[in-house]
């Protein structure tokens, strides 16, 4: 082949080989676009206001992954000051734990563990490791974005949640509040009775779901193979330790909250004494508070490290299992023996909520010394509880800026 000839054959070559790497570059540039939105879908801030969410009240308590985001960017932020607020925070916040991801008083409540009744925070599936400082200003701020609507101030709320946080911190004994000890009183038979209304609001005469849109809606309105879904159901459902009658299966949509774009499927079931109750399974993905600091655990074991640490024993009836290769947390629907007062008609009210959020602070307190450096967190946030305050409020505002909720000099 001439000299000519061979330059003629390198250039076809290079040309093709060029034509192949522009025809490739948008399948592989989209390949790698994919995989890494699947590996950091997670990790981007996800704050949209649900638009569900009428009050700022809503707004605060529906985007917790969010306020984590704001936590994270919150303390780069602090590296770059000098100030003496920041030297603190900074110092508060290398206290870490086990924490709640969403910590606000509607996840404190009266529940049923082992046959006997408990107060307990329940969702589990926020939570995880990170900063005690930042979980109990989420605390604070979602118990005042409530009482503000009622005229509270920041001030107060933040001191007489304080209070109590830290006479749990110190291990001191506090007086359960009235309302709480009548929630533990329930007669268990009452609990039972109350727990199979629960389970008839939803049924029709054949002890079937009422299937609704946006209600409850059948499994083949959100899975393509729902004669699968119903074997791993069942399968889950035969760990229970009592043995359950199967009636049916749906979806419970969420049309806005924390949880709002998660799955939970329900369960109804009939009990050996022919009462029905209904079995939630709600749908785990990457914890709220994984976004600030990782854990190191597979999702399966994170959610197990959470639930021992808040409740400190395995339950047979709060189980994780697999359903359409996503984690779900099975346990039986909770009854509200408490609800927080979201709209306080009146002074009363308004006393009831304090009541409530002061005492899950309390619990906050006591969980918290309970971990290995509890006891020098103890001491930080004694020695230096009038900065703390100040400087927890200050953070507070600072998330209030970012939500754009305005707010009077408090």
């Amino acid at each position: 082949m001439s000299r000519y000839g061979r330059i003629i054959q390198l250039g076809l070559i290079l040309a093709i080989v060029a034509t192949i790497t522009v025809l490739a570059a948008p399948v592989a540039q989209a390949q790698l676009l994919c995989r890494r939105a699947h590996l950091e879908r997670d990790l981007r801030p996800g704050f949209n206001v649900n638009e569900a969410s009428r009050t700022d009240s809503q707004v605060v308590r529906d985007n917790h992954r969010d306020y984590v985001f704001f936590q994270k960017s919150f303390a780069e932020s602090l590296q770059k000051e000098q100030s003496a607020n920041a030297q603190f925070v900074k110092a508060a916040i290398d206290f870490t734990g086990w924490i709640p991801g969403d910590n606000h008083g509607g996840n404190y409540t009266v529940t049923l563990r082992k046959g006997e009744l408990r107060y307990l925070f329940v969702d589990i599936k926020d939570g995880g490791v990170g900063p005690y400082f930042f979980s109990i200003a989420n605390l604070v701020m979602n118990t005042h974005v409530v009482a503000r609507e009622g005229g509270m101030k920041l001030k107060p709320v933040s001191r007489e949640l304080l209070e109590a946080y830290l006479m749990g911190l110190r291990g001191e004994k506090r007086e359960t509040p009235e309302i709480v000890k009548e929630a533990l009183a329930t007669d268990l038979a009452k609990y039972d009775r109350w727990r199979s209304e629960d389970a008839e609001r939803f049924l029709n005469s054949r002890g079937k779901f009422k299937f609704k849109v946006g209600r409850i809606e059948p499994l083949e309105s959100h899975f393509k193979n729902p004669e699968q879904i119903v074997k791993q159901l069942e399968e889950a459902l035969s760990q229970f330790p009592e043995k359950l009658t199967l009636l049916d299966y749906g979806i419970r949509p969420k049309e806005r909250g924390g949880s709002k774009d998660l799955r939970r499927i329900w369960a109804v079931v009939q009990n050996k004494d022919g009462s029905r109750q209904v079995i939630e399974f709600k749908q785990v993905e990457m914890p709220a508070a994984q976004v600030y600091q990782r854990s190191g655990l597979s999702i399966e074991d994170h959610t197990h490290a959470v639930i021992r640490s808040f409740w400190g024993e395995n339950d047979a009836s709060v189980q994780t299992v697999w359903i359409d290769s996503n984690l779900f947390v099975m346990r039986p629907r909770k009854i509200e023996l408490l609800s927080i007062p979201y709209k306080q008609k009146n002074p009363q009210e308004r006393e009831q909520l304090l009541a409530m959020t002061t005492h899950a602070a309390y619990q906050n307190g006591l969980h918290q010394r309970a971990q290995d450096n509890g006891r020098d967190y103890a001491k930080f946030v004694q020695d230096n509880f009038e900065t703390f305050d100040k400087a927890l409020r200050k953070f507070i505002k600072a998330y209030y800026g970012h939500l754009k909720i305005k707010m009077e000099d408090e």
